[in-house]
C-alpha cells in the first residue's frame, strides 16, 4: 500500500471497490500479517472547496464522505476545525438527526392548556 493514499484511491488504482479495499486490509490485520493504524490524511484545499460546495448544497455528511473517500465522522470532525478557523459558520443538521430529534420532541412535549 502506498504511504498516504486513500481507501478510494487505492481501490481505483486496483481496479476494486473501496469496501474490498477494506475487507482486506481487516483480514489482513486479523491473520498478523498487516497492521491496521490510524492514518492522519491532511486535508487539500481542493477537498475543502468539494466539502463546502457540496455542504451549500445540500449534500448529507454520508455524501460528502463518499465523494472525498473519507470517514463521516472526519466530515463532522472537519466541520468543527473549519469553524473554530472562522472558515465555516453554517450549522449542520442531517435530516435523519433532525427528524429525530423533532420526533423525540413531540413526544416529550406536552400541551400546556394555554391559548
Amino acid at each position: 500500500m502506498q504511504s498516504g493514499k486513500t481507501y478510494k484511491e487505492i481501490a481505483s488504482l486496483l481496479n476494486r471497490t473501496k469496501s474490498s479495499i477494506e475487507h482486506r486490509l481487516s483480514r489482513l490485520a486479523k491473520e498478523n500479517k498487516a497492521k491496521l493504524r490510524k492514518i492522519l490524511l491532511p486535508w487539500t484545499d481542493e477537498e475543502e472547496q468539494i466539502f463546502l460546495k457540496m455542504e451549500q448544497q445540500g449534500c448529507s455528511d454520508k455524501e460528502i464522505a463518499e465523494a472525498l473517500g473519507r470517514e463521516v465522522e472526519h466530515i463532522r470532525d472537519h466541520r468543527g476545525t473549519l469553524r473554530k478557523k472562522g472558515i465555516y459558520d453554517g450549522m449542520k443538521f442531517e435530516k435523519e438527526y433532525y427528524v429525530h430529534w423533532k420526533s423525540k420532541q413531540k413526544a416529550t412535549n406536552t400541551p400546556s392548556g394555554r391559548g
